[in-house]
């Protein structure tokens, strides 16, 4: 019974009279019951009664010429008075106690462990496509249908798992191994043929016969070094292996504008503000972009993190675009060419196995606001390259 009477609430009264004595027979006397009673002086008694009894408690004061005052109050009736008065506080509550029911329930948090190759954001996006995403649910990330689809979507995994740990979900992962060499294939025949014309400076076989010598010119496509051996009477088979290098003659063109647009000063700096949640954008500008030459941009994503290590799929996108004065004019011609002899240079040793540049007869020739450069390149260079022989499977006759 005494939460019965807690509920509704007691208020604390101080009441100020000549006879206190008197006043609290009186208060008995008419079943109002009294608790805590502590004087404070002579003529100012301090109580506590029940809101219900209170207002008679006023009434009888009153009669006696004694001066009632409210101190206090205290209840689960009158606490829950004073927040309905408070509208912003209770929706906050009610705010705080939805989100303690949903929130255990989803995954807010994305970590991947195991990958070594493979960009952890790049598992991390094929995990959203198979629904492991932000807000997704726990018992339904953990199926192993997910799994399966996660390998099916990234071959280069060997094995996946998915375990959640509160609202984070880790996404271990094992990769397959792979060789820093191609596998060689077995049981196959290969000879060496040379992939650029040229004449043979040295040659260093391992393994098959060669057919080419020292000073021999040779075609592109012709087998240098063959994979089958005659031993008499029988004729074996092997993987040719071997280093030739030869001397190679390659003419070359190349184009390049004599007149340039160069940034110039610095005239402004705009900064654009933006909003990622997930995969969406969410901007604060009209414009999309520039199409301004003379304008630079810088672009700056700043995630959310957490304490431990979590990062929210929430950012701040900054955007920051440079404007220069625009400048330019006409090259000087040695600077032009000294510019596209080096491309030149630089684009006959990336089309190259292995070797250098022996000789360079090249030629630079303005002409209608423009450099050509014909040129004529000795090298020498690594000619030599695998081919495997093709069996064609004989035919039954069924």
């Amino acid at each position: 019974m005494s939460l019965f009477r807690i509920l509704p609430g007691n208020i604390i009264t101080e009441i100020t009279s000549a006879d206190i004595s008197s006043l609290l027979n009186t208060l008995v006397l008419n079943e109002i019951q009294l608790k805590n009673i502590r004087y404070v002086d002579d003529l100012t008694v301090r109580i506590t009664v029940s809101r219900r009894n209170y207002p008679q408690l006023v009434i009888l004061s009153e009669k006696h010429g004694a001066v009632v005052k409210k101190r206090g109050i205290y209840g689960l009736f009158p606490v829950a008075n004073r927040f309905l008065k408070r509208p912003v506080l209770v929706l906050f509550l009610l705010l705080v106690f939805l989100l303690s029911c949903y929130v255990p329930s989803r995954i807010f948090f994305l970590r991947v462990e195991g990958n070594t190759q493979i960009p952890e954001r790049y598992i991390i996006e094929v995990a959203a496509e198979c629904g492991v995403d932000f807000g997704a649910k726990r018992r339904f990330v953990r199926s192993e249908m997910i799994k399966n689809r996660l390998l099916e979507k990234i071959p280069q995994l060997q094995w996946a798992g998915i375990n959640t740990y509160g609202c984070t979900a880790v996404i271990s992962v094992r990769e397959k191994t792979i060789s820093d060499k191609e596998d060689i294939p077995k049981h196959k025949v290969s000879s060496i043929v040379a992939s650029h014309d040229g004449i043979i400076q040295s040659c260093t076989v391992q393994r098959g016969n060669a057919l080419c010598v020292v000073g021999q010119a040779v075609k592109a496509g012709q087998v240098l070094v063959s994979g089958y051996l005659d031993c008499g009477i029988v004729t074996k088979t092997t993987q040719a292996d071997a280093e030739i290098k030869a001397l190679t003659f390659r003419d070359l063109e190349v184009v390049a504008p004599h007149s340039t647009v160069n940034k110039g000063t610095k005239q402004e700096t705009k900064t654009k503000l933006a909003l990622r949640i997930g995969k969406k954008l969410i901007k604060f500008y009209k414009d999309s972009g520039n199409l301004d030459a003379t304008c630079g941009k810088i672009y700056l994503e700043e995630y959310v993190n957490l304490p431990g290590g979590f990062r929210l799929p929430v950012a701040v996108v900054k955007e920051t675009e440079v404007y220069y004065s625009e400048g330019g004019g006409e090259l000087p011609v040695s600077d032009a060419g000294e510019w596209i002899q080096d491309f030149a240079n630089n684009h006959l040793k990336n089309t190259m196995i292995s070797g250098e540049i022996v000789s360079a007869d090249a030629e630079i020739t303005p002409d209608a606001g423009a450099l050509y450069l014909h040129g004529r390149y000795a090298c020498m260079e690594m000619i030599g390259q695998i081919k495997y022989e093709e069996f064609i499977p004989k035919d039954d006759g069924k």
